[in-house]
């Protein structure tokens, strides 16, 4: 039978079955994978040594960074010249203890934050971000720390500087 010979009604009935499926084929989605948006939020961080009075980026030939339990967070990274550790949403500080280079000093960090809500959007819903008010060290290995920007997101930035002797 010819398609063209069909009364019109079969014809306007055959394109709107086509354009139904057309529709919902293409409005599927996989529910699992939806999200493509970065959600990790975490202090970036470098390490710094200060040479001929000029602060320079620097690589550690290791480094142990833990929970006060003694719980490895990063346990003997090589050749590492940044970092990023996450912070505790349901407190107003986090610390971690952090030993570089095998000096055998072992340092505490203490941030101290803020936290807020910030939604990425509806399918990926929202995150945890920070602002970072200070940081403390007990300046064993650890020289000092500069906070360069104190807002904590989804968005790599450098946050901190390390200044290690």
């Amino acid at each position: 039978m010819d398609l063209f010979k069909l009364p019109n009604m079969n014809i306007l009935k055959i394109f709107s079955v086509v354009v139904l499926c057309v529709v919902i084929l293409s409005s599927c989605r996989d529910d699992y994978n939806i999200c493509t948006e970065n959600r990790f939020v975490s202090v970036n961080g470098s390490f710094y040594r200060v040479v001929g009075g000029v602060p320079t980026k620097s690589t550690v030939s290791n480094y142990f960074l833990g929970t006060i339990g003694g719980n490895a967070v990063v346990n003997n990274v090589a050749n590492a010249s940044s970092f990023a550790t996450e912070l505790n949403p349901t407190q107003d500080s986090t610390v971690y203890i952090i030993r570089l280079n095998n000096s055998g000093f072992t340092d505490t960090l203490t941030y101290r934050h803020t936290s807020r809500t910030e939604t990425i959007s509806a399918e990926c819903g929202n995150i945890t971000a920070y602002t970072l008010t200070s940081v403390k060290t007990t300046k064993n290995y650890i020289d000092s720390i500069v906070i360069l920007n104190n807002s904590i997101s989804r968005f790599f930035a450098e946050n901190v500087k390390i200044y290690y002797r």
